[in-house]
């Protein structure tokens, strides 16, 4: 803050003396870019109620390592899902984010249409890891959702485990929106990750950081 110069001329020795004595801030301690920027709990309940998602808030629960703080159940993220999910609302907010800002905005650049409906393959499940599952997967905190393709405004598809691979303007659709999903989401995995995502991306808002589009 700017100090008058009145002020200036009567205080200038002082506050200059009070700024050298003034202690060090210590380091800023280093945030981890998996939270940056998560909004969670109640601030996170608040936010998505004033975004166009479609969810009723669930019972928070734990039981044998699962549990979800701050459960919602989404069927609407604006697009409309294949059927409700449970989710974290950490994550059920940024999936509305990616949905509005990459999902929608890519398939109207490609296609000149709105994407009506997001596919997946669920969010919430008490399981561990696929191959290992002695390490529990982020979808045992609700922090994952595994999503499968989706259908446009004119009735057509695209899925994930067709168009991946298969060139055109799905294929660019599916690599455009899963790049930038990477700065939405802690994680990213796609089929490019490895054999147990040949049919889904994986997005989570998890502890790690890995994004392979």
């Amino acid at each position: 803050m700017s100090i008058p110069r009145v002020w200036q001329g009567l205080f200038g020795g002082t506050v200059m003396a009070l700024v050298a004595c003034a202690p060090t801030p210590p380091p800023s301690p280093k945030v981890s870019v998996l939270s940056s920027g998560y909004l969670m709990g109640a601030a996170c309940v608040v936010d998505l109620s004033y975004r166009n998602v479609a969810f009723d808030r669930l019972p928070d629960y734990r039981g044998a390592g699962c549990g979800m703080a701050t459960a919602v159940s989404i069927s609407q993220s604006p697009t409309a899902l294949s059927r409700p999910v449970a989710l974290n609302c950490t994550l059920a907010r940024q999936l509305s984010e990616w949905d509005e800002t990459v999902v929608q905005a890519t398939a109207h650049r490609l296609f000149g249409q709105s994407v009506k409906v997001i596919e997946h393959y669920g969010g919430y499940a008490c399981r561990g890891v696929v191959g290992n599952p002695g390490h529990l997967s982020q979808h045992a905190k609700g922090d994952a959702i595994d999503i499968a393709g989706f259908e446009l405004s004119d009735g057509s598809r695209i899925s994930v485990e067709r168009d991946w691979r298969a060139g055109g303007q799905k294929q660019t659709f599916l690599r455009d929106i899963a790049k930038g999903a990477c700065g939405v989401f802690s994680v990213v995995l796609t089929p490019n990750t490895n054999a147990d995502h040949q049919n889904h991306f994986h997005l989570d808002v998890g502890p790690f950081k890995d994004c392979s589009p």
